[in-house]
């Protein structure tokens, strides 16, 4: 499918604050473009100022994305909702009881942790004690560990009945390290971040590195490489989004209508970590699963984004001249 040049599509450029820091996170810059399917988001997770060849590609792969949702057809879907996880920062554990009450984390089938952290043992033994036997847990590290590291910490987490731990090293080498050299005690392994294309989901495919792929849509460049990477790896799939807008959302929400082999719960219930979305009707869950449907901004917030070509470049949104 040809899609138009991004130089030639009018942005809106709007910046998101969250209402706890995920990981590093506590702001999200975003680009909005309209086209004659709806809106596309663009959300990269790489700064600004990160000129590496994988902070290019990610920003490529997301203007890619943003641009086929505004400018191609979505995917058809193959059921009418999607079961959702909660998802929690890396909270003190002393606080993780009080916080599974405030939250009502009982009313969800799975629970995803942030971990990678010197607390991350003591944070999910809080959750599971809070949460008790019929909640799942997922413990997402965010790359933090060596194969080593990994090793003897999933050694330690293996008593807590976990779903699957997500992105425990930060490379596919490391990852295929810890499959072979590290005894894991049964522990699933998930990987997200560590397969950005095709060529990584059949390296994955071929090595079994993997018991689950967590995919982001937002990142992977439209709706067809989404499609080739979840059939080349052949694992079951969670769908989570990069903590856009309710108009990023709606894409990956309509990604995990159309998949047939998710593996449970999927990381979709992130607008509520939003200050304030780019709509007053926000695509939420209700009764732990979301719905599809399309998001179109607020005017009032269109009028209030920047235009500003040289500012997308400066955010690095879009791709800055040589």
């Amino acid at each position: 499918m040809t899609l138009p040049n991004p130089e030639d599509l009018r942005w809106y450029v709007v910046r998101l604050d969250l209402t706890d820091q995920i990981g590093i996170v506590t702001s999200r810059t975003i680009a909005l473009t309209q086209g004659p399917f709806g809106w596309g988001e663009a959300a990269p997770l790489v700064g600004a100022d990160d000129r590496s060849s994988a902070a290019v590609r990610e920003r490529y792969r997301a203007l890619r994305t943003a641009i086929s949702a505004a400018h191609g057809p979505w995917p058809l879907p193959v059921r009418q909702s999607v079961p959702v996880n909660a998802t929690v920062p890396a909270i003190a554990p002393p606080i993780v009881e009080s916080y599974v009450e405030r939250h009502r984390l009982h009313e969800y089938p799975a629970v995803k942790v942030k971990g990678g952290d010197a607390d991350t043992v003591d944070r999910v033994a809080a959750m599971r004690s809070a949460l008790g036997p019929r909640v799942a847990i997922r413990v997402d590290a965010n790359g933090a560990w060596t194969p080593s590291e990994a090793g003897h910490m999933l050694r330690r987490l293996q008593h807590f009945d976990l779903d699957y731990v997500e992105d425990p090293v930060a490379s596919m080498a490391d990852l295929l390290d810890l499959r072979t050299r590290h005894t894991r005690d049964g522990v699933r392994l998930a990987a997200d971040q560590l397969v950005p294309d095709v060529a990584t989901a059949r390296r994955l495919r071929q090595e079994r590195a993997a018991d689950v792929l967590v995919i982001k849509p937002a990142l992977l460049g439209d709706f067809d490489t989404v499609r080739q990477i979840v059939e080349m790896v052949g694992l079951p799939v969670v769908v989570t989004s990069v903590l856009g807008s309710s108009v990023g959302l709606s894409m990956d929400v309509a990604v995990a209508c159309a998949l047939a082999n998710l593996w449970g719960p999927c990381g979709l219930n992130t607008a509520g970590f939003l200050q304030e979305d780019v709509t007053s009707d926000r695509l939420l869950p209700w009764s732990a699963s979301i719905e599809p449907r399309a998001i179109t901004p607020d005017p009032s917030v269109l009028d209030r984004a920047s235009t500003d070509p040289t500012q997308l470049r400066h955010l690095g949104v879009l791709p800055r001249r040589a």
